[in-house]
């Protein structure tokens, strides 16, 4: 059974790699942007790192379960429809919706931001997506197991990346 608007909790040791992979390529701790930042645990773990950053959450009782974290300004709002000002040292870091992965990605980039997302590796293979890719590279930072969203240990068959995607990449590989 799927959690109610694919809300899967990201666990804080995913979390750290993130925050790894953005202090190694942006050197400084850049502006963080969750797209979709549910109960703002992405937020939070950054925070706790020294980074600043604010989310977008669609879901009322997530967006009040983050602004409790204290976890950066919230937005409660849509990502992929309504306005922000993205500071210019933005980087977009998110979980989002499997079912909208593809849709999140490319407002991101198309607002300019490095974004660093979440994804099942299947999303490096599908029909639909080949034109995607031909556009847009990525690093693919592949988890070293895989993550628990339920909160109780167990996990589901699909394994996990951080894939990075922006002008910061260039393609290093070709998609058939």
């Amino acid at each position: 059974m799927r959690a109610r608007g694919d809300y899967y909790r990201t666990p804080d040791w995913v979390i750290d790699h993130a925050i790894e992979i953005l202090s190694q390529r942006f050197g400084a701790s850049p502006f963080v942007l969750d797209a979709g930042c549910g109960d703002g645990a992405i937020l939070a773990r950054f925070e706790s790192a020294g980074f600043e950053g604010a989310g977008f959450e669609l879901d009322h009782d997530l967006c009040v379960a983050a602004r409790k974290q204290r976890a950066g300004d919230i937005v409660k709002g849509c990502f992929l429809r309504d306005p922000f000002p993205v500071p210019p040292s933005a980087v977009c870091v998110m979980n989002p919706p499997f079912s909208l992965a593809r849709e999140f990605v490319e407002r991101s980039i198309a607002l300019g931001m490095p974004t660093l997302a979440l994804l099942r590796l299947s999303f490096l293979a599908s029909k639909k997506r080949v034109s995607f890719w031909r556009e847009h590279a990525a690093h693919v930072y592949v988890l070293p197991r895989r993550p628990s969203f339920t909160g109780n240990g167990l996990t589901d068959s699909c394994d996990y990346a951080w894939f990075l995607f922006g002008a910061c990449v260039e393609r290093r590989w070709e998609m058939l």
